[in-house]
């Protein structure tokens, strides 16, 4: 491959890359915004600076600053970066969650929003954060509820394990087990976190179709579009159909759907 050629891929990965940061900023920004100030209130009062681990296009860190924190924020996406950046004006880093560019015991608090589907490894995450506490800081995550109870992101993700190649099936599984408050309260405390509580928020969304509510997954859920897009064609399409055949489900007139998302509100004190 020439210098050229190298030149022109990694511009095309840059403008996919911003396409997909700005179809999750149209589509799951608005929704994960409605539990952000829940979110923050956990963290109770400010008692020193503040992280918001994941921030997306900043929301949090907006509520944070709304409620008195000082805070940074980060994310390991270079557009989402930018999007907080230009939302917030800063600080924004661009850093991994499993190797946090931040000292030992420097935050007395983390918030972090519907970032554990993505963490390759769960547990790393967390004792990174840990690490980053103070003795008795606080952690506040949101993450998506089970399918059961939020299929506005769990009806995709189930209908696709059922269908999908063994490797991604597993990885969907893995997903899955981070929308169950029992194992995500164990796994906490098993990195050093105690008083560990866990609540379910629940808001409604309304989207104008089935198809819009697909194309808004596919098009910006990093996660979900990059185990689909590996899937055959065959697959693709019988996942497709079978969730635009139960979306009907949650039709409420015409071609619209109201469609529950729930999330899980988790809070732990570092030990």
């Amino acid at each position: 491959m020439t210098a050229a050629d190298r030149a022109t891929l990694a511009d095309f990965r840059a403008r996919q890359e911003r396409r997909r940061a700005e179809a999750y900023t149209r589509f799951f920004s608005p929704v994960t915004a409605r539990f952000a100030g829940a979110l923050v209130r956990r963290l109770g009062h400010p008692t020193g600076p503040a992280l918001d681990l994941g921030c997306g296009d900043g929301v949090v860190t907006r509520e944070l600053r709304a409620a008195g924190w000082v805070s940074l924020a980060l994310d390991i996406s270079p557009e989402l970066a930018a999007a907080a950046l230009a939302g917030t004006g800063g600080p924004v880093v661009i850093g991994d969650a499993l190797r946090l560019p931040l000292a030992s015991a420097s935050l007395a608090a983390v918030a972090s929003a519907f970032v554990l589907p993505h963490l390759d490894d769960l547990n790393t995450a967390l004792a990174e954060t840990r690490r980053v506490l103070r003795r008795d800081g606080v952690l506040a995550l949101a993450g998506w509820a089970s399918a059961a109870v939020s299929p506005f992101t769990g009806l995709s993700a189930d209908l696709l394990r059922h269908r999908a190649a063994a490797t991604e099936a597993r990885l969907l599984a893995e997903a899955g087990k981070r929308t169950d408050a029992d194992h995500l309260a164990t796994r906490l405390a098993g990195v050093g976190f105690s008083e560990v509580t866990v609540e379910t928020v629940t808001t409604v969304v309304r989207m104008p179709s089935p198809g819009h509510w697909w194309k808004g997954l596919v098009g910006g859920s990093c996660g979900f579009t990059e185990l689909l897009q590996v899937q055959s064609r065959e697959v693709q399409q019988a996942a497709r159909e079978a969730f635009l055949a139960e979306a009907r489900d949650f039709t409420v007139g015409g071609e619209e759907v109201a469609v529950p998302a729930a999330a899980l509100l988790i809070r732990g004190r570092a030990t």
